[in-house]
């Protein structure tokens, strides 16, 4: 019997932004994995400042491209640090661009982490916790995986910042002048790409209610941050775009 031919494997693709990129797009998009700390987003930036007075297992759930495990392997000796993201092509592309330490990198769900307790001393979760439907199931489950007194690093769009007022405003004078008219109102959605499941924000928070969530999850706050935004924002610093909450496992000083 003839032997058929075999095709050739067909190319992974992947998902990423609401478009299947080739490896070699892929590749160009994430500068190879090489891209230095000046060319990371402030958030991350900001993450890596807050690191600096900590060591051991850390988990960054979430961990996108893979960037920050990366770069805290190769720069904190005293850092022992994994990744995990539920979203398969995201791994994919951490193995792509840091094929060295691809062992660092798993699929997992943030909700039922395969990790036993008291695992972590430190864990991030930068730009997660808003595209989360459970978004307290999930700290509990952080909670459960990292050490008593180990640090959570909790990044989250501020909702109150100058760029969400302003459209809020604008959108609301609109509709009540087609209320007045007698014509459609309208609302969006914060919806990214449509066909990426998890690229959306579910929920916004303040410092205060990201704060209460911490709390009923069993963190006791240390301290926040609210960055980025420009000139405004600095001079107006509670209404800057981004807000991290250094928070820890146990109990501590109830806030004044």
């Amino acid at each position: 019997m003839e032997n058929k031919p075999q095709s050739p494997p067909v190319p992974r693709r992947y998902l990423v932004d609401g478009r299947y990129r080739t490896e070699a797009e892929v590749m160009e998009l994430f500068g190879g994995g090489r891209r230095d700390l000046g060319s990371v987003s402030e958030k991350t930036r900001k993450a890596v400042e807050i690191l600096k007075g900590h060591a051991g297992r850390l988990l960054d759930i979430g961990c996108h491209s893979g960037w920050l495990v990366h770069y805290l392997s190769e720069t904190r000796q005293d850092i022992d640090p994994f990744g995990i993201d539920y979203f398969e092509d995201y791994i994919g592309i951490a193995h792509l661009l840091y094929p060295e330490i691809r062992e660092r990198f798993e699929v997992m769900n943030v909700y039922d982490m395969d990790f036993p307790d008291s695992s972590f001393d430190v864990v991030t979760n930068i730009d997660l916790i808003e595209h989360l439907t459970s978004p307290l199931r999930a700290l509990r489950e952080i909670h459960r995986v990292l050490k008593e007194r180990g640090t959570l690093i909790t990044s989250t769009p501020n909702q109150i910042n100058f760029a969400t007022i302003k459209t809020n405003i604008l959108l609301e004078y609109y509709n009540r002048a087609m209320f007045r008219l007698k014509k459609p109102t309208r609302l969006g959605y914060d919806v990214f790409f449509e066909n990426e499941e998890w690229n959306r924000h579910i929920y916004s928070w303040t410092p205060h209610t990201l704060n209460t969530l911490l709390r009923e999850a069993g963190f006791h706050y240390r301290y926040h941050t609210i960055t980025g935004g420009g000139l405004l924002a600095r001079l107006v610093p509670g209404l800057a775009r981004e807000l991290i909450i250094v928070s820890e496992k146990g109990p501590g000083p109830e806030p004044e």
